[in-house]
C-alpha cells in the first residue's frame, strides 16, 4: 500500500483538517496525539497544535510552563487553555480532603532551573504582589505554577475548567469583588465564615486576571462547587462583571441548592454582557 494522499496535503490544510478531531479540547488532545505518532509531519503539526491549544492536568503545569519558556512563540499562539484533574486526587493517587484540596498541600516539585526561571519571569511582571509569588514558588507551587502559565498566555481567549472541583483552584478567588468590602465587615456580614479563606494569601492573581478578564471569550466553570460551603455560594454572588460569548455552567447547577442557582444567576444577570450563555 503507498503513502496515503494526506501526507500531500499542505500543512495549512491538514493544520484545518487535524481541528475537526475532536470538539472538545480533551478530545482534540487525544487525537493529535495518536496523529503524532504517524509520522514526522504529522508529528510536527500535532505537536504545534497541542502546544497552541493545551489541555494540562491540574499537576503538570509546570512542564507545560518548562515548554512555553523554551518555545514562547507557542505560547503567544496559544488561544485556548483547558485544566482537568479527572479522578479529583492527588499525584500520589490519594484522594483529598477539602482541606487539603484548598490549601494545596500536595506541591508540585520544581528543578532548581525551572525555579530559577520561574523566579526570573516573576520579577519581569510590574505588579505590586509579585514577592507573595515567588515565596509560593515554596509552600504553595501549584497556584504560583497556574498564575505563571496564566500570565504566559497574553492571548488567551478561551479557559476550560469542567473536569474539576472548584476548591483545588485558589485562584477563583480572583473571581470575586473582594477588595468592595474590609474584613472587619466580613466578619460583621458573615460571623459563621472562614476568615482564612478571605485573608487571601494568592493576591497576585488579582493583577493576573485583570488582564485575562478583559481577553476572555470563552469560560467553562468547574462541574463539582462543593456546595455544602458558604464560601462557595459567596464565590457566586460576588464574581465579576464579564464580557464573554459563552458560558459553561457545571453540571449540578440546576439540581444543586436554590442559593447556588439563584447565585449564579444573579451573577449572569449582573454581567449581561454574556451572550449566549450556554448551560
Amino acid at each position: 500500500m503507498g503513502p496515503s494522499p494526506l501526507l500531500n496535503f499542505a500543512e495549512e490544510l491538514l493544520v484545518e483538517i487535524f481541528k475537526g478531531t475532536g470538539s472538545r479540547p480533551y478530545d482534540r488532545q487525544k487525537h493529535l496525539r495518536t496523529l503524532s505518532l504517524v509520522c514526522q509531519k504529522f508529528h510536527r503539526i500535532s505537536a504545534g497544535m497541542l502546544l497552541t491549544s493545551p489541555c494540562v492536568h491540574l499537576y503538570k503545569t509546570h512542564e507545560l510552563i518548562r515548554t512555553y519558556f523554551d518555545y514562547p512563540e507557542l505560547a503567544e499562539r496559544a488561544h485556548t487553555l483547558e485544566l482537568v484533574n479527572m479522578s479529583f486526587t492527588s499525584r500520589s493517587d490519594k484522594p483529598l480532603g477539602f482541606t487539603e484540596l484548598y490549601d494545596l498541600k500536595s506541591k508540585l516539585v520544581l528543578d532548581s532551573g525551572l525555579k530559577a526561571q520561574c523566579v526570573e519571569f516573576i520579577r519581569s511582571k510590574k505588579i505590586m504582589s509579585k514577592v507573595i509569588w515567588i515565596q509560593n514558588l515554596d509552600d504553595d507551587s501549584l497556584s504560583a505554577c497556574m498564575a505563571i502559565l496564566l500570565a504566559l498566555l497574553p492571548n488567551l481567549r478561551a479557559l476550560y475548567m469542567g473536569a474539576n472541583s472548584i476548591n483545588e483552584y485558589p485562584f477563583f478567588g480572583a473571581f470575586t469583588e473582594r477588595r468592595v468590602m474590609s474584613i472587619e465587615r466580613y466578619e460583621k456580614r458573615h460571623p459563621k465564615m472562614d476568615l482564612s479563606i478571605l485573608l487571601w494569601p494568592h493576591i497576585y492573581f488579582d493583577d493576573i486576571f485583570e488582564a485575562v478578564w478583559s481577553k476572555l471569550h470563552t469560560l467553562e466553570l468547574p462541574c463539582d462547587w462543593n456546595t455544602s460551603r458558604s464560601a462557595d455560594r459567596y464565590w457566586k454572588r460576588h464574581m465579576r462583571r464579564m464580557s464573554l460569548r459563552q458560558l459553561a455552567l457545571p453540571m449540578n447547577r440546576d439540581f444543586g441548592p436554590s442559593t447556588d442557582r439563584d447565585a449564579l444567576e444573579d451573577w449572569m444577570t449582573r454581567s449581561s454582557n454574556i451572550i449566549p450563555p450556554t448551560v
